[in-house]
């Protein structure tokens, strides 16, 4: 059940409202960067984030009624390209993360975490469409452990290593693993597990 403040219930049941309603949108770029927006005029403050002006709508929210799951569609104008040429840097967003929220009078009601499912733009305007998160498709279990191999990714943050070595074949005793490496303490194998 989610939770609407009693501020919010009361703004929306009456008939006329002094302050203005607005949307919220947060969305993944990357694991690094996240586009906060808003369909107001001026920037607004939620929650220590800016976010900045800029036209867009949501749509509907649709439903077949047969299981699949309900999807959302949010238009973006694309009319200076920026949009466009963010889908393409970055491969349309696939399953990257959306949190929308419907604010008034300061008070922000969180309408939902999504995953966008696919996008498309023209020269006027991009679309995304978002849905929940099919439990079909989730990777389960969300990690592997397996003895010999190591499941960092090279370099990465989990990896930790930042020397000049460029390959690592990611075992822990290998002549190019953890060890030639000097980051065993890194290693990402399970040397416990028995072997079958």
């Amino acid at each position: 059940m989610r939770y609407i403040p009693s501020a919010t219930v009361t703004a929306k049941n009456l008939l006329a409202n002094a302050e203005p309603w607005f949307w919220l949108l947060e969305m993944d770029l990357n694991d690094a960067q996240t586009l906060r927006i808003c369909s107001g005029a001026a920037i607004i403050n939620y929650g220590g984030n800016d976010y900045y002006p800029f036209p867009f709508q949501i749509g509907d929210q649709t439903e077949d009624g047969g299981g699949t799951p309900s999807t959302l569609s949010i238009s973006v104008t694309n009319i200076t390209t920026e949009v466009g040429a963010f889908i393409e840097y970055n491969r349309g967003f696939p399953n990257k993360k959306v949190r929308l929220f419907l604010m008034n009078d300061g008070i922000a009601m969180p309408v939902g975490v999504y995953s966008i499912q696919s996008s498309r733009y023209d020269s006027r305007v991009a679309v995304f469409t978002v849905g929940y998160q099919d439990v079909m498709n989730i990777l389960f279990p969300r990690e592997r452990f397996i003895r010999d191999t190591c499941r960092h990714i090279y370099k990465g943050p989990m990896c930790k290593y930042a020397s000049s070595l460029p390959t690592c074949d990611l075992t822990f005793d290998g002549y190019n693993g953890c060890l030639a490496h000097s980051n065993a303490i890194n290693y990402g194998g399970a040397p416990a597990l028995s072997r079958p």
